[in-house]
């Protein structure tokens, strides 16, 4: 009962309010129907130097050929082994897309194949195989030079 006591007198002691601090309230409630105050705009960078200004636009120009370049070599590293057994055809990696026909001449080049296994079965058919050979042949044949096949052009002295 004494500790009862005791705490029934600190909490006495202790006030709400302080009454000490003044409380100052508004000469008139705020209107509700107004916008709110627009906070001023962040002050703008200073403007850059020329020569950044200029590093600047060419960086920026040169980002697409370097999404490129980085796209085109992506598509060899996971996709050459699919055309390696395609050793004369020509195989067109700047196409967009992933299971996409990239052997440059056929009339499947640039059809989508949808999945790699359609993709893989796809270049080992027989028209893909054919096509191949006959590009194979075509490079083995010995072929005549123009200059062979002309006539000397005479030459006149003065």
């Amino acid at each position: 009962m004494i500790a009862n006591q005791s705490s029934n007198d600190a909490l006495g002691d202790w006030r709400i309010v302080d009454e000490t601090l003044g409380m100052v309230l508004p000469d008139k409630e705020p209107d509700m129907n107004q916008p709110p105050l627009r906070s001023p705009p962040p002050p703008s960078p200073p403007p850059l130097p020329m020569s950044e200004l200029v590093a600047s636009i060419e960086a920026k120009a040169e980002r697409p050929v370097q999404v490129q370049r980085t796209a085109v070599a992506a598509r060899e590293y996971l996709q050459g082994p699919l055309y390696a057994h395609l050793l004369n055809v020509q195989v067109d990696l700047s196409l967009g897309g992933q299971y996409i026909c990239r052997v440059i001449g056929m009339k499947c080049h640039g059809e989508d194949q949808h999945h790699a296994h359609n993709l893989r079965v796809h270049l080992g058919n027989v028209e893909h195989r054919n096509y191949d050979a006959a590009l194979a042949a075509a490079q083995a044949e010995p072929t005549l030079s123009p200059s062979v096949l002309e006539t000397p052009t005479p030459i006149t002295y003065l």
